[in-house]
């Protein structure tokens, strides 16, 4: 069974653009997916900067982030962040597969987040998947779809290494110095 989604197919249903999967049309939700877009800095990057896109798709939400990165500093400035709930970890019971509806909200978000990162000239986009995708039996086929449609090519995490990136995160943004810490993220699939 392949993944493919098709924009400006014809559904039963009249919608447009419906993913299909093995030949099977899968309609379109009524409702739209919008994404909650929080600028954050209106900069254009200076001499020797470069600007990057990072897309998260985690088992609830999709964030995406661009920076501006200055190497000379070693340090960044965030342009723009977004997040969108698409509930990909919504797989089926039976299966446990990521479902037809989640597939498309997820196409639907990565496309939106793409577009709006090269409209930012980026010059790269790191995109990771984690455990909704690490743990469906089609996540891989799904990571497939996404690399040969959208041009995304995407990193699946482990868990230790979700874990350990979440632990840099982490002590990126806080000062803890020589004091004893201990970092949990509980996510929409995993806890690390």
């Amino acid at each position: 069974m392949s993944l493919r989604y098709q924009p400006g197919l014809r559904s039963h249903l009249g919608g447009v653009g419906e993913p299909r999967c093995g030949g099977k049309v899968w309609p379109r939700q009524a409702a739209s997916f919008p994404m909650a877009q929080t600028p954050l800095a209106d900069v254009a990057p200076a001499d020797g900067q470069r600007r990057v896109a990072a897309i998260d798709i985690g088992t609830n939400s999709i964030h995406l982030l661009i920076a501006s990165i200055d190497p000379a500093l070693h340090s960044f400035n965030v342009v723009l962040a977004e997040k969108s709930t698409t509930r990909l970890g919504d797989r089926d019971p039976e299966t446990g597969a990521l479902s037809p509806e989640s597939i498309e909200r997820a196409f639907l978000t990565l496309r939106h987040c793409r577009d709006l990162a090269l409209s930012n000239g980026v010059e790269q986009i790191v995109t990771a998947a984690t455990s909704a995708v690490r743990e469906a039996p089609n996540g891989r086929e799904f990571l497939q779809a996404l690399d040969d449609q959208l041009g995304l090519a995407v990193d699946l995490v482990s868990g230790p290494e979700e874990a350990r990136l979440i632990y840099l995160g982490v002590l990126s943004g806080f000062p803890f110095g020589e004091a004893p810490h201990y970092i949990l993220d509980i996510g929409g699939g995993s806890t690390e």
